[in-house]
């Protein structure tokens, strides 16, 4: 599975009990609205409510993670979360297998990224 699909289940699961928020609660009745809006004229189509729910979703249950936050999240298990991320397991090698030093490379090593990045 891909990290859009696990968070689009995780938006599924916020909106089946009607999106709650204990801080926030009137995003419920926004978003509740923008599905169903009142009078003719204006309606939202059904990609632009999900954009918005994902939106509030990430902002307000994920508290707006990082994305390596999410990712980590989403699949614990390193194996999973090295497959997701598309990393090689020669690249976790080169790390002596740690992962904070993976990240580090990441971020600052851009010949890492060239040598284990796949060419398309």
């Amino acid at each position: 599975m891909h990290l859009y699909q696990i968070i689009g289940q995780m938006v599924d699961k916020w909106r089946h009990p009607n999106y709650p928020h204990s801080e926030f609660s009137v995003i419920a009745e926004i978003l509740e609205w923008a599905t169903n809006p009142l009078g003719v004229g204006f309606r939202l189509r059904k990609p632009q409510v999900r954009a918005l729910e994902t939106y509030w979703y990430l902002r307000l249950i994920e508290k707006t993670r990082h994305i390596v936050d999410l990712y980590k999240k989403c699949f614990p298990k390193r194996a999973e979360l090295l497959t997701a991320l598309g990393i090689p397991n020669a690249a976790f090698e080169r790390v002596d297998y740690e992962l904070e030093t993976l990240w580090q490379s990441i971020r600052d090593n851009d010949n890492f990224v060239c040598e284990f990045t796949e060419r398309r």
